[in-house]
């Protein structure tokens, strides 16, 4: 396997699909200099990222939110089984991020202290159209930006350099999820 292998599936979700997926989330928190990668992880700088996220984590989800989930984590499963073969042991609830004019995310690993330092790969879906907004790519190190289609998924190993370019004009929406092994990379 080549460990800088960048899976992209076009279509993953239609347009009518996205647009669902983001009515499944809970409100944004009013808008503020940063936000949690993860509900385990510190602040992060604002310098380093600026937007809004929001965890699919309410209980009991709706059918809707389950099925949602499980598709995102069957597709992950198959792609860790083609392409990566790491040792997944869980999916983390998945989350929705915002993105305005002047919204960033710097260049990261999706590891980190906590439950992240376990993370294998690290999936996203994007939920905006392509045209409704500017900026806002996500480049991963190695392999430049990505697909920009509305309903794109990607997924990549959770060690990968990547961020997401500021955004120029619009509203840039995605799902981001991470699949976690029982032991951190070593």
């Amino acid at each position: 396997m080549n460990p800088i292998a960048v899976y992209v599936r076009e279509d993953f979700l239609s347009p009518g699909e996205c647009e669902a997926a983001r009515r499944l989330f809970p409100p944004f928190p009013p808008h503020q200099a940063a936000v949690n990668a993860s509900p385990v992880d510190a602040h992060v700088a604002p310098t380093v990222r600026r937007g809004r996220a929001v965890f699919l984590s309410v209980e009991p989800r709706s059918k809707e939110a389950e099925a949602l989930c499980e598709r995102l984590s069957a597709q992950i499963r198959s792609v860790n089984d083609r392409l990566y073969k790491f040792d997944l042991a869980e999916h983390e609830d998945p989350q929705l991020a915002e993105y305005t004019v002047g919204d960033h995310y710097d260049w990261h690993l999706d590891l980190g202290p906590g439950r992240a330092r376990l993370r294998k790969l690290s999936a996203s879906v994007q939920l905006s159209p392509a045209d409704g907004y500017d900026g806002g790519e996500l480049e991963i190190r190695g392999a430049g930006a990505v697909d920009r289609a509305e309903g794109t998924l990607i997924i990549f190993p959770s060690f990968l350099l990547h961020r997401v370019a500021p955004v120029t004009r619009g509203v840039r929406y995605s799902l981001v999820a991470w699949a976690s092994g029982e032991t951190s990379f070593r």
